[in-house]
């Protein structure tokens, strides 16, 4: 699967990746880019945030599996079976060189990011479909949106209440 980045591709088979298609929409990556959802989830907008619909998610979440998956090709993670929770935990060695961090997977993360900042919106949107499937509904972190109803003025004018502790 982590030849060729087979594991990004949702249709995959055969040998030849022109064949591929479904680029950043596998179950795994869908899954793993879900949980940005689950987390953000309740959360106040912010626009001056907005990029591309998660587009560093996105790349983070594929970074993230292709970790996953060299740490079990490599027989370096393995898994132990939780009888009483009918789950299984992932067991992974200490150091720096086994972490998820910036200095070990910042390069790979930043590669998948180039091409996935060049997608259309429209293309962006069907992976963004593809994991709401994913997604744990009503799960936020207690954090309401702000209506549509609130003004803008009422909004600044709250963060006009803190400076007054200055």
């Amino acid at each position: 699967m982590l030849k060729k980045n087979r594991f990004l591709f949702e249709q995959h088979r055969g040998l030849d990746k022109k064949t591929w298609s479904g680029m950043w929409r596998s179950p795994f990556v869908l899954q793993t880019f879900a949980h940005h959802f689950n987390f953000i989830q309740g959360c106040i907008e912010i626009p001056q945030l907005n990029g591309k619909l998660g587009a560093t998610a996105l790349a983070l979440a594929a970074a993230a599996v292709c970790r996953t998956l060299t740490l079990v090709a490599n027989n370096i993670m393995t898994f132990h079976s939780v009888v009483s929770a009918d789950t299984w935990t992932a067991i992974i060695p200490k150091g720096g060189h086994y972490e998820f961090n910036e200095t070990v997977w910042g390069e790979t993360t930043r590669r998948y990011l180039e091409p996935i900042e060049a997608l259309s919106d429209e293309q962006l949107e069907l992976i963004v479909e593809g994991a709401q499937k994913y997604v744990k509904k009503g799960k936020g972190k207690g954090v309401t949106r702000m209506s549509s109803t609130d003004s803008a003025d009422e909004a600044e004018g709250e963060f006009d209440d803190l400076f007054a502790f200055c």
